[in-house]
């Protein structure tokens, strides 16, 4: 029991760490960002967050499966195809929502960001940097499921 203790601890220290930095360091980032470029931060934030949230629980069906076909030696078949299946499934699912960021950068830059201070074709540029961004982390978090 003292090293759940140990590890819980641990876990919320670190996610305290992580918050605490992401707050006291805004203000450097808007010093040396400016104001728009900081929204593009917060945009890939945000883009971030919702792609995660179209995990949709595969992430987790995986970890589940790739556990449970772990334990019987005559299920490791059934591990690799749920693995091929799911995999493929985010890939699509990646691919979608990158290509429409892609193809929308240019009506995201001029009617969303409205960017004033940095010319539209850098927002451009960078929104669709964004959506390649975007796509693999979403294929990261779908490996890290899987471990």
């Amino acid at each position: 029991m003292p090293r759940i203790r140990h590890n819980l601890m641990a876990n919320i220290l670190g996610r305290a760490w992580s918050f605490g930095l992401a707050f006291v360091l805004v203000p450097v980032y808007l010093h040396y960002l400016g104001v728009e470029a900081y929204a593009l931060v917060g945009f890939q934030t945000l883009l971030t967050n919702v792609v995660a949230m179209f995990d949709l629980g595969l992430g987790h069906t995986l970890n589940r499966e790739l556990a449970r076909s772990s334990i019987d030696p005559e299920d490791s078949d059934r591990g690799r195809v749920l693995l091929h299946t799911l995999e493929t499934i985010y890939l699509i699912l990646g691919l979608v929502f990158a290509a429409a960021i892609f193809v929308a950068a240019g009506l995201i830059a001029d009617r969303w960001l409205q960017g004033r201070q940095l010319p539209v074709d850098t927002l451009v540029t960078s929104i669709r940097l964004i959506s390649a961004s975007i796509l693999l982390q979403l294929i990261s978090l779908f490996y890290q499921a899987g471990l």
